[in-house]
């Protein structure tokens, strides 16, 4: 079953009155540069954006994947990186979600709280191994 945007939005809502951020981590990066001479100018794909939720007792854990490549004006591919990134959220109260509400929470709440955090990671990675700094888009991948 699809659930529309609309809806996805709503239940993200409705689970982020409920919960608050308790820690945002990196869990794991790798990266590399695939040729040692880089012409300008780059662009760059996302090429895997994974989440997955699971649930501990009062809290959802999210772990994010996303999958990078820098690519050249000869469409070749210069630079790879792989970004793992966990986010924990606390329910208030007595509250427990259903696997419809936390999966649209991960979908829009959570991904747009994670975003800024990729984008700056590989905006200074890049730049770090000696290429021209590379940039995510500013909206974040939706559903």
């Amino acid at each position: 079953m699809t659930i529309s945007r609309k809806d996805l939005v709503r239940l993200s809502g409705e689970v982020a009155e409920r919960t608050s951020l308790v820690d945002l981590r990196l869990r794991k990066i790798e990266s590399e540069v695939l040729t040692p001479l880089v012409k300008e100018p780059l662009k760059i794909a996302l090429t895997t954006f994974d989440r997955a939720v699971s649930r501990v007792p009062h809290h959802a854990v999210y772990n994010f994947t996303y999958g990078i490549e820098g690519v050249g004006d000869n469409n070749e591919k210069v630079f790879r990186a792989s970004i793992v990134l966990s986010l924990i959220f606390r329910f208030t109260d007595d509250f427990a979600p259903s696997s419809p509400a936390l999966r649209a929470f991960g979908a829009v709440g959570v991904v747009d709280i994670a975003h800024p955090y990729v984008r700056e990671l590989v905006h200074s990675l890049s730049w770090r191994m000696g290429l021209p700094p590379l940039v995510l888009e500013v909206s974040a991948p939706v559903e």
